[in-house]
């Protein structure tokens, strides 16, 4: 058997590289992808749901080098205080729903597994330093865990790999990651060598950029 999903794309001004709205049949979910420079048409766009999560990516057809998650009440706006205060991005790729569709509550916890998942996930940087804990309604765990997978199967499906792990140049040695306990770095290690060198821009809680 075939399984199929159907994903329409609106292009906004008929401009492929400009703010799209994506819809999957048979669900209530609106993806909207923002670039940074046309914050204020989005803003705009009417019949634009308000509630959900986000992520602020930096990204160059397809590769992503920085992750933001967050979540909003105010659809599109939210991104404006985003624009001031966060200079890395630009493209925003917002999940949005009717406020009966999903719950405060509900909100949290997608926002925790959003961000959960861009800390332990992929080669990118994290602008996320803290995963959230809210309280988790045991009745309203499964149908929040199948949210968060079909929000990743959407920003696959788009072109937006948050499991892509950067492995270098062909040939060259082996990168490692980690994003856990406090430390977010990447190294080499030389087989031949035996050496492990620690890449710039490695950094850890109990000391400095390496």
């Amino acid at each position: 058997m075939i399984r199929v999903k159907t994903l329409t794309v609106q292009l906004i001004d008929e401009q492929p590289d400009r703010i799209r709205i994506c819809r999957i049949t048979g669900e209530s979910l609106v993806t909207v992808i923002v670039p940074r420079e046309d914050l204020a048409e989005a803003k705009s766009l009417p019949n634009i749901p308000q509630r959900g999560v986000y992520y602020l990516l930096d990204e160059n057809h397809g590769n992503v080098s920085r992750v933001y998650a967050g979540q909003t009440t105010q659809g599109i706006a939210r991104l404006d205080a985003h624009k001031t205060k966060k200079e890395f991005w630009n493209k925003a790729v917002m999940f949005l729903d009717d406020d009966q569709n999903i719950s405060r509550d509900e909100l949290d916890v997608l926002e925790a597994k959003a961000i959960d998942y861009v800390r332990t996930h992929g080669s990118y940087e994290t602008d996320n330093s803290a995963t959230p804990k809210p309280y988790v309604d045991p009745y309203k765990e499964e149908s929040v865990e199948r949210l968060h997978k079909r929000i990743l199967f959407r920003m696959a499906a788009l072109g937006y790999d948050l499991n892509r792990v950067d492995q270098g140049p062909a040939g060259a040695p082996a990168v490692f990651h980690t994003k856990k306990n406090g430390i977010r770095g990447a190294g080499r290690y030389d087989k031949a060598t035996g050496h492990f060198t620690v890449l710039a821009g490695s950094k850890g809680t109990s000391r400095g950029p390496c």
